[in-house]
């Protein structure tokens, strides 16, 4: 691993210094943003089919609810001769939930969005994989990401689960 990552940095290095962030820009007249955001807002989990969390779902908000972390990288740019924008970005989420028992589950995940929508203030709606574990168990798989601005509210729905473990 720590093999990949030199390696990695000597691509990086090794490009020409006439390259720039606009040379690179995936979609034409993309403008890049970098968002990062710690917030304790409203969370909804769901995980379909697997009874990690005990009772019900974790649905909630406040610093004793919530407490993540989401790091958006990536491009916007106008599609064709629409209002709407094309987005292609990435995002990281950390954090933790908590259960209907006061429990604490971790949240880890890592998504794309690749996608043409109306430009509404919502950072990032995008799939990738998602783990989140607590005392109840593991759930592992392909879920969506939903980092809505208004009102303040992050949704974690699980499409496919690859692991379900509970305890």
């Amino acid at each position: 691993m720590l093999q990949l990552c030199v390696s990695v940095g000597a691509i990086l290095t090794a490009l020409p210094a006439a390259t720039s962030r606009a040379d690179a820009a995936p979609l034409p007249a993309g403008t890049h943003f970098n968002i990062v955001q710690s917030a304790n807002p409203f969370v909804q989990v769901i995980t379909p089919g697997c009874p990690i969390f005990g009772g019900a779902s974790p649905e909630s908000s406040g610093p004793d609810g919530a407490n993540i972390s989401i790091h958006v990288n990536g491009w916007a740019a106008p599609y064709l001769d629409t209002p709407f924008l094309a987005f292609s970005s990435t995002a990281e989420v950390h954090g933790t939930v908590v259960d209907a028992e006061g429990d604490v589950n971790t949240v880890a995940g890592n998504f794309t969005e690749g996608s043409v929508r109306a430009d509404v203030g919502d950072p990032f709606i995008g799939t990738g994989q998602l783990r989140i574990s607590g005392p109840h168990g593991t759930v592992f798989g392909d879920a969506t990401l939903a980092d809505l601005s208004a009102p303040p509210e992050i949704d974690l729905v699980f499409s496919t689960i690859a692991v379900c473990s509970t305890r």
